[in-house]
């Protein structure tokens, strides 16, 4: 039923998929259900329910489930104008107000590979998809508490922090190496210091790695120090939402390139040699798709009662019998799966 839900969506909005140097909502809302494999739906637990009467309990189950859901337009360039194009003008009067534009210069063709790269973190219109299919599955996919459009980061208003990498040049993270994006054998940097500036030969490896950096400092609740505007968690009625994402960690989040080379599915940085190849850009304008995952379950009473986790094996396994199979136990002793009273 989900992948029919998506392949319906994608019916819909068919519009083309091409190389492109900037995004729009168009494109944006076609790349939110383009990456099918983006989200990664699977029931992970039970989530147990009880209403009750004057005449008694009734308990019941519904499945706890998970999906990635697409929340961030995360952008990472130089000099040009952003490649979000509806936001290239509030991103201009921003610079200027900060008078960031004129300090901003990127020595990109050094010999040292230092690179400047600009950031910023919007709230991705494509979102509003999940919640129509949230709506119109019975609650079977889980929706994001992000705003449209929202800027929850702009370099240019965290200017101290990402330009001239205070407070983090008196963090230890800065000068330990630690916190590797990458492995051995494929390294795109060092989370810390969490700024625009990177020394990196390869151009899309470091604007990668501002991606990263921008992408923790919004997702990161510790991030206090920095200005930014923290992600939304209501993500509708008993929801679980994502946390800070990890560097190296598929299961806390997912990359979706979309300029300037548009792909179709999901990633996350420092997985494999080589990964730079056809995605250079002359203007050096890069953009990405931010995927967190979000767990939830159906109401199915009054109220919840209690959630149990499944492990992976268990949670790919399980079919209906096994869930009425589940609720007759002596364990849970809460009768039928159809629910009865106590």
């Amino acid at each position: 039923m989900i992948r029919k839900l998506f392949l319906m969506a994608l019916v819909v909005l068919a519009i083309g998929n091409t190389r492109a140097d900037t995004i729009d909502t168009e494109m944006l809302l076609q790349a939110s259900v383009d990456c099918v494999d983006c989200v990664d739906w699977k029931p992970v637990g039970i989530c147990i329910w009880m209403t009750c009467t004057p005449w008694g309990c009734d308990f019941d189950y519904s499945i706890r489930f998970k999906n990635f859901v697409p929340d961030f337009v995360v952008t990472s360039y130089s000099n040009a104008k952003t490649p979000f194009s509806e936001m290239q003008s509030l991103v201009d009067s921003s610079e200027y107000f900060g008078f960031a534009a004129g300090f901003a210069t990127t020595p990109g063709k050094h010999v040292d590979h230092l690179r400047f790269k600009k950031a910023e973190v919007w709230g991705n219109p494509g979102v509003a998809i999940y919640e129509e299919l949230h709506d119109s599955s019975d609650e079977m996919i889980c929706k994001s508490g992000v705003t449209p459009y929202k800027p929850y980061y702009l370099w240019a208003a965290d200017y101290i922090g990402w330009h001239m990498n205070i407070p983090d040049m008196f963090d230890p993270k800065s000068y330990a190496s630690s916190n590797v994006i990458g492995g051995n054998n494929v390294r795109f940097g060092n989370l810390y210091p969490r700024c625009g500036w990177s020394i990196n030969p390869e151009d899309p490896k470091a604007a990668a790695l501002s991606a990263q950096r921008a992408g923790f400092i919004v997702t990161d609740p510790d991030n206090s120090a920095r200005v930014r505007i923290e992600p939304e968690d209501d993500c509708g009625d008993k929801c679980w939402a994502p946390e800070a994402i990890v560097e190296n960690d598929m299961s806390t989040h997912k990359w979706q390139m979309l300029v300037p080379k548009y792909q179709t599915k999901g990633e996350i940085f420092g997985t494999k040699s080589g990964w730079s190849n056809f995605k250079y850009d002359t203007d050096e304008q890069y953009a990405w798709l931010l995927w967190r995952p979000y767990s939830c379950c159906s109401r199915q009473g009054a109220v919840l009662i209690f959630s149990i986790d499944l492990t992976e094996d268990e949670a790919n396994s399980y079919s209906d019998e096994d869930f009425n199979d589940f609720m007759d136990t002596d364990g849970a002793d809460f009768g039928d799966a159809g629910g009865s009273s106590i």
